[in-house]
C-alpha cells in the first residue's frame, strides 16, 4: 500500500533531539500511513545506532559526509513514495493530529502546494515562522545597523513579543495564504515538489526554503499556514554546534538567493551588503578584543568574522552590464545617474542655503497663532505674528484643514531656521520611505528599470518645486504609499491612519476613499472614513467652531487668484483660461463640471469589478486614481504632482503584465517628459488667455497620458488568462 506521507528528517549530530522527533510522529499521524525516512549527514554522536535500535521501522539512509540540507532532503524525498512529502527538521516535535490536520488540508484544496504549520518554543510561546512578502534586497541595509540580529534576539525572547510583535502574534492566529515559511516543518505535494525540481542544491544551509517558496509560488501553487497544527522546534541544535561555518554558509546563501531572484544586480549587491556588515562587525570586535584580556572569547570572534570576509571577498558572483547592455551603454547609464545625483545634492544644498521656503514658513506662521491659541483667520493676530517672526510667507490665507496647524506643532518649537533645514531632512526622509515601500513590492525589478527609476526621481522638477518652497507634497507621498501598502496587505489600521492623516494635510485626498472603494477595499474605505471623521472631530475640538466655518466659507469661495493662470495648471484653469473671459466663467464652470463626471465615470466603468482579487490590477488602480484626483482637482500647481512619482515608479519598476506596445512606451516615455521636465510659458503673456492657452497646459497632458498608461495597464492585466486571485484581507 502506497503510504500518504513520506517524513523526510535531515540530521547531524542531534541524537536526542532526533529520538524525541520519531517518538512524537506515531501520535502525529493517528491511523494514517506514513513512511519515515531519517538522512544522517554523517554524524558522529550515535545516532545511527539509537535509529536502528529504537525505531526499527524507520529507514535510515547513511551518507558519509554532511551533503547539506537541501540536497539531503531531495534525496530523502526521492526514496520515498508518499503523495505528500513532510520536510521536518530534528529537533521538531509534532503535537498529535499535527501531521493528520496538514494532510487533510492538502485533500481538500488541490490548488494548494504545501501547508506550514504553528511553530513553537520549548515553553509553548509563539515561533514566529511564516511571512506575507519574500526578503527585499533593500532589507539587507537593515543589517548594516544590527537590525537582523535584533530581530532575531526578539523571536528568542518570548516575553518581548506582547510588546513588539502584536501584529505578528495575531497574525499567527488565523489561517490564511503565505508567501513563504521556514522549512523546520513543511509537508508539500509531491507532484508539486517535484515539478519545480525540489531544493535548489546550491544552498547548503539557509534559504533553501525561501527559494522553495519562491519558485513554488511562481509555479502556481498556494502555501497555506495551518495554526491548528503545531510542533514544538528547537532552534538551531545542528548550526550552533559550528557557528563559524555557519556564519559564512548564511551570507553565502543570502548571496546566492539574491544572485538568483534579482538577476544582474542581486548577487553583487547582497555580496557587498555582507563584506560591509562583516567589515564592521570585525573591527568592532577587534577594538573591543584590544581593551579586554587576552584569553577574551571577543579575539575569537574577530578572527572568526575576518577570515568569513575573506572566504566571502572570493566567493563569485554574477553582475556587470544589465541584460547584456553593452559596456559603453552601461558606462553612459551609471554616468547619468552620478551626475544627476550629485546634481540633486547640489540643489539640496542651494536650497539649504539660499531658499525662503515660503509655503513651509506659511505653515510655521499659521501654526504659531495656533499654538498661542489664536484664530488664524483673524487679521490682526496674523499681522502682530508676521511682525514677530519678520520671515517671508506665501502670501496666502491659512487654506490648508484645521487640523493641520495643529500636526505642525513640533515644528514651531524650533527657530525657523532650524525648522526649515530639519523640514527638508524630513522631506529626504519621507522620500527614500516611500521609494523602499515600492520597491519592496516589486522585488523583481531588473537593474535597468532601478536606474531608470533612479534618474527619472532625481531630475523630477516638481520634486525641485517641492523642497524649493518647502511644501507638503512628498509627506503626502508617503502617506499614500503606505496607504496603498496597507491596502494591498490587508492592513486595514495603516490605511486609515495615513489617509486619515492625509486628509487633514491637503483636503483633496479625501479623493482616495473613492479609490479604495473601486480597489473593493470596502472595510479599508470604512476605516479610513472613520479616521479622516476622527481627525475632523479632534481638530474641532481643539481649534473651536470658529476656525471650522471659516475655513470651510474660504473653500466656498477661494481668492480669484488661486483661479489665475500663474497658479492654475488644471484642468479647470484651462477651461477658464479658454472661455472664462467676457463675463463666461458659469460656462467654464458648466464645462469643468461636465467634463469631471465624465473622466469619473469613464474610470470608473474601466475598473473591473474583480480589481479586488487581482494584485497587479488593484496597484494599477491606486495609481490611476491618484492620477485623476491630481487632473481634476480645481487647483494643481506643479509641486501637487510630486504625488504622480507613484504610479510612475510602478509603470518604470513593474514588469509589464500583458502585452507592452509602442503605444505603452510612448504614454510612458510622454508622462515622464511632460511631468519631470521644466516646462513654463508663463513669461510670455500670448499664452495666457485663448487658444494659445492650450500650450499651457503641458503639465495636464502628461497627468492625462499617466491615466491612459494606466488604465491600459489595468485592463491588460485582468485580462491575462489565470492571474494571480488572492483574497485580501480587508476587502468586499
Amino acid at each position: 500500500m502506497q503510504p500518504d506521507v513520506t517524513v523526510v528528517i535531515v540530521s547531524w549530530n542531534t541524537k536526542p533531539r532526533l529520538e524525541r522527533c520519531l517518538a512524537a510522529l506515531p501520535l502525529a499521524a493517528p491511523g494514517g500511513s506514513a513512511e519515515i525516512v531519517v538522512m544522517d549527514n554523517g554524524s558522529t554522536d550515535g545516532s545511527q545506532s539509537m535509529v536502528a535500535e529504537r525505531f526499527p521501522g524507520v529507514r535510515l539512509i547513511q551518507n558519509q559526509d554532511n551533503l547539506g540540507y537541501g540536497r539531503a532532503a531531495n534525496a530523502g524525498v526521492k526514496a520515498g513514495t508518499g503523495r505528500y512529502a513532510l520536510i521536518l527538521n530534528s529537533d521538531c516535535e509534532l503535537a498529535a493530529g499535527a501531521l493528520k490536520a496538514m494532510a487533510e488540508r492538502l485533500d481538500r484544496d488541490p490548488a494548494v502546494g504545501g501547508v506550514f504549520c504553528q511553530l513553537q518554543n520549548p515553553d509553548g510561546s509563539l515561533q514566529p515562522s511564516v511571512h506575507d512578502r519574500f526578503p527585499s534586497p533593500w532589507g539587507m541595509l537593515g543589517d548594516l545597523i544590527g537590525w537582523s540580529s535584533l530581530r532575531f534576539a526578539v523571536y528568542r525572547r518570548p516575553w518581548l513579543h506582547r510588546w513588539l510583535l502584536r501584529g505578528t502574534l495575531l497574525l499567527h492566529k488565523r489561517e490564511r495564504d503565505v508567501e513563504w515559511g521556514g522549512g523546520a516543518c513543511v509537508l508539500v505535494r509531491r507532484s508539486a515538489f517535484d515539478s519545480v525540481g525540489g531544493f535548489d542544491e546550491r544552498f547548503f544551509m539557509y534559504y533553501e526554503d525561501i527559494d522553495l517558496c519562491h519558485r513554488l509560488r511562481a509555479a502556481g501553487h498556494r502555501l497555506r499556514y495551518a495554526p491548528s497544527a503545531s510542533a514544538v522546534h528547537h532552534w538551531g541544535m545542528s548550526t550552533r554546534q559550528v557557528p563559524a561555518a555557519m556564519l559564512y554558509e548564511s551570507l553565502k546563501s543570502r548571496t546566492i538567493y539574491f544572485e538568483k531572484h534579482f538577476p544582474e544586480w542581486g548577487g553583487a549587491w547582497a555580496k557587498g551588503i555582507a563584506m560591509a556588515e562583516l567589515s564592521a562587525r570585525s573591527g568592532v570586535l577587534a577594538c573591543a578584543a584590544t581593551l579586554s584580556r587576552r584569553d577574551s572569547p571577543l579575539r575569537a570572534r574577530a578572527a572568526t568574522a575576518a577570515n568569513c570576509l575573506a572566504r566571502l571577498r572570493a566567493l563569485p558572483v554574477a553582475g556587470g552590464r544589465p541584460n547584456g547592455t553593452p559596456a559603453a551603454l552601461t558606462a553612459l547609464l551609471i554616468l547619468a545617474v552620478t551626475f544627476s545625483l550629485v546634481r540633486y545634492a547640489h540643489d539640496l544644498l542651494k536650497f539649504y542655503l539660499q531658499s525662503p521656503f515660503i509655503d513651509f514658513a506659511h505653515y510655521y506662521t499659521y501654526s504659531s497663532i495656533v499654538a498661542l491659541g489664536q484664530n488664524p483667520f483673524d487679521p490682526p493676530a496674523t499681522a502682530a505674528m508676521d511682525a514677530q517672526l519678520g520671515i517671508r510667507r506665501a502670501m496666502s490665507a491659512p487654506n490648508y484643514p484645521p487640523l493641520f496647524y495643529v500636526l505642525m506643532q513640533p515644528w514651531v518649537r524650533m527657530p525657523y531656521g532650524t525648522a526649515a533645514a530639519a523640514w527638508l531632512l524630513f522631506n529626504q526622509a519621507c522620500l527614500l520611505m516611500a521609494l523602499a515601500l515600492m520597491l519592496m513590492r516589486e522585488r523583481g525589478a531588473t537593474a535597468l528599470r532601478l536606474v531608470a527609476g533612479a534618474f527619472v526621481v532625481l531630475n523630477f522638477q516638481p520634486l525641485y518645486e517641492n523642497f524649493a518652497l518647502g511644501q507638503s507634497n512628498v509627506v503626502l507621498l508617503l502617506l499614500v504609499t503606505a496607504a496603498w501598502w496597507g491596502a494591498v496587505t490587508g492592513r486595514i489600521w495603516m490605511v486609515a491612519v495615513m489617509l486619515g492623516i492625509a486628509v487633514q494635510i491637503k483636503v483633496q485626498y479625501a479623493f482616495v476613499l473613492v479609490v479604495l472603494w473601486w480597489m473593493g477595499c470596502r472595510r479599508a474605505c470604512a476605516g479610513a472614513c472613520a479616521a479622516v471623521a476622527g481627525g475632523t472631530a479632534l481638530g474641532w475640538m481643539l481649534l473651536g467652531a470658529d476656525h471650522y466655518r471659516a475655513y470651510v466659507s474660504y473653500l466656498a469661495s477661494p481668492p480669484p487668484y488661486l483661479a489665475a493662470w500663474t497658479a492654475n495648471l488644471s484642468l479647470r484653469g484651462t477651461v477658464h483660461r479658454l472661455v472664462g473671459e467676457g463675463g463666461g466663467t458659469w460656462i467654464a464652470e458648466s464645462i469643468w463640471l461636465a467634463a469631471v463626471m465624465g473622466i469619473l465615470i469613464a474610470v470608473a466603468r474601466s475598473v473591473p469589478r474583480s480589481v479586488a482579487s487581482i494584485p497587479a490590477a488593484r496597484d494599477w488602480v491606486w495609481g490611476l486614481g491618484l492620477a485623476v484626483m491630481v487632473g481634476i482637482s480645481p487647483l494643481m500647481e506643479e509641486h501637487h504632482l510630486v504625488v504622480l512619482l507613484f504610479p510612475l515608479m510602478l509603470l518604470l519598476l513593474k514588469e509589464p503584465q500583458g502585452h507592452w506596445t509602442k503605444l505603452d512606451w510612448g504614454l510612458l516615455i510622454g508622462s515622464v517628459l511632460l511631468l519631470g521636465s521644466l516646462y513654463s510659458l508663463e513669461q510670455f503673456p500670448v499664452f495666457h488667455r485663448g487658444l494659445w492657452s492650450i500650450l499651457m497646459a503641458g503639465k495636464l497632458l502628461g497627468v492625462g497620458c499617466l491615466g491612459w498608461a494606466l488604465q491600459r495597464r489595468i485592463r491588460f492585466s485582468a485580462a491575462i488568462p489565470g492571474a494571480d486571485r488572492v483574497t485580501v484581507p480587508g476587502n468586499r
